[in-house]
């Protein structure tokens, strides 16, 4: 997933930007705009891995309801790493200012887990046998 690659390079210069711009001077105000970097990013992942399964279904010439259930245990392994990767960013600049409680992405890691699991309950409607007879 080299788009997913590119997501954390843009990460990483916008953490380093905003680090340079905020740490130390008001850091409340740092862990509250990489906690929307951070945000940003796990929106632009899901997307990625949901377009990555759009993808595979539509090259493959049949996809039956083991398939997408199998689809759907990828989408949420993926993007539950993703949003691992991107809560330890959090942690660990929170743990270096133990003055304020570091956010989380709890509320929109369960927004996006809500969304994506009915975007891919409607892709597996798409393959469903009652709509797909004659």
């Amino acid at each position: 997933m080299s788009r997913v690659s590119r997501c954390t390079e843009e990460l990483r210069t916008k953490q380093a930007a905003l680090k340079t711009r905020l740490s130390g001077k008001d850091s409340d105000r740092y862990l509250r705009a990489l906690q929307q970097l951070c945000t940003e990013q796990l929106d632009k992942r899901a997307a990625i891995i949901f377009a990555a399964i759009e993808e595979i279904t539509r090259e493959a010439s049949d996809v039956n309801e083991t398939a997408m259930a199998t689809l759907k245990i990828e989408f949420k392994a993926r993007f539950d790493e993703e949003a691992a990767q991107l809560s330890a960013l959090i942690e660990k600049a929170g743990s270096q200012n133990r003055s304020v409680p570091a956010p989380t992405l709890n509320d929109p890691k369960a927004r996006l887990v809500a969304q994506y699991r009915a975007k891919l309950d409607l892709l597996a409607e798409k393959f469903s046998p009652r709509n797909n007879a004659g």
